[in-house]
């Protein structure tokens, strides 16, 4: 239920007002602030239907857009292969410099998953008609290889690892995305990825 979540939306969000009119490099150097990283906490990811880009040119604006974003951060696109194990690939990359550790990083977060289960099961979109039946179901499934990582995911590899995660896409708004771990350690790392929608 709502109640027993403890921790709530409104932990994740971006607060409108101090982003509003803020270009993405503004953002970005706040995001990287360790001062203003307690007092700024990021948008929650939420699930959403894939939708097939309408052209070719509009995969071409949100690629550009998605590099010019990472631009602005001064940052380079390290690509991943699109394995399913892409989020587990880009998230060993920033903390293991190593993307062949991805099966390291989705146990640890599927230990930490099971771990805390009252943290992130009202989070999970569970489907009664699959594999997923229940909280249990989606921990066995993102312990397997190849399964794709999620918010949920991404939130649990934030609190396992005590890191940040700045999570830069190629939205049309809302391009960046922070994850804060549960109990960030004094002088926490912010781990960079890009997501390309």
């Amino acid at each position: 239920s709502a109640a027993a979540r403890q921790i709530s939306q409104s932990d994740f969000v971006l607060q409108e007002a101090t982003l509003k009119g803020r270009s993405d490099s503004w953002i970005a150097r706040e995001l990287s602030d360790s001062a203003s990283l307690a007092a700024t906490t990021a948008e929650i990811l939420r699930p959403s239907t894939a939708q097939r880009a309408k052209s070719d040119e509009g995969l071409d604006v949100q690629r550009r857009r998605l590099r010019d974003r990472l631009k602005d951060f001064g940052l380079r696109e390290h690509e991943v292969a699109g394995d399913g194990n892409c989020q587990f690939r880009a998230l060993a990359h920033q903390l293991a410099a190593d993307v062949e550790r991805h099966g390291e990083v989705r146990a640890r977060v599927a230990r930490q998953l099971a771990l805390e289960r009252e943290r992130y099961e009202d989070f999970c979109v569970i489907d009664e008609a699959s594999v997923d039946a229940d909280f249990d179901g989606f921990v066995r499934r993102m312990a397997k290889d190849a399964e794709w990582g999620d918010n949920v995911t991404l939130q649990a590899a934030a609190d396992a690892y005590g890191v940040y995660v700045c999570l830069v896409t190629s939205y049309e708004s809302r391009g960046i995305l922070r994850v804060e771990p549960k109990a960030p350690p004094a002088h926490a790392r912010t781990i960079w990825v890009a997501f390309w929608a």
